[in-house]
């Protein structure tokens, strides 16, 4: 008794207090997780909307670039196309 700091035994914890302090904070930190893991899964749902919508945007911009390069390069064939016979025929 001579080692316990010169307090009264109100402030001296009990096994009961104890138990009361460590169903609390475990009650805390239940509704943090549950808090956290309900944010994280809202993130996450927002990032995969973005995402798709990102996805989409570069889709149609790679078919239109594509759609542009294959127009280009059946025009430059059918133009070399038309130059090659004006010279065969020209030649012969």
């Amino acid at each position: 008794m001579s080692y316990l700091p010169p307090v009264g035994w109100a402030d001296v914890a009990t096994k009961h207090d104890l138990r009361a302090e460590v169903a609390l904070l475990r009650s805390e930190l239940h509704n943090d997780l549950t808090e956290l893991r309900s944010g994280l899964r809202d993130g996450m749902a927002e990032l995969g909307t973005q995402l798709r919508g990102e996805m989409n945007g570069m889709r149609i911009d790679v078919e239109r670039r594509f759609t542009h390069q294959l127009r280009w390069i059946v025009g430059t064939m059918i133009g070399m196309t038309a130059i090659f016979s004006t010279i065969v025929t020209l030649a012969g």
